[in-house]
């Protein structure tokens, strides 16, 4: 059979925080906040963290072509057509 537990019948019923000193916890967290080191991201993590551009264009075939890759055949030629010469 079971047995269901009531939160009255465990030892540590009610929200306890052992060290806070009779702190409340938003003052334990605004406390630990203000002791963290805080750091910056370097140069390369700025970078990589960047969105990258490439220039990207559709030829007159509805091919796209970014950089030396090109994407794009015969069934999505009718999509890709309307933004040939749109870059210009």
């Amino acid at each position: 059979m079971f047995h269901a537990v009531q939160l009255s019948d465990r030892p540590t019923a009610e929200r306890r925080s052992h060290g806070a000193n009779g702190r409340s916890y938003q003052q334990m967290f605004e406390a630990s906040m203000a002791q963290r080191i805080k750091r910056h991201p370097t140069a390369r993590q700025l970078y990589l963290a960047s969105p990258f551009y490439w220039p990207v264009s559709v030829n007159r075939h509805g091919r796209i072509t970014v950089d030396t890759w090109v994407y794009g055949g015969p069934d999505t030629r009718a999509a890709s057509l309307p933004h040939h010469g749109k870059g210009k």
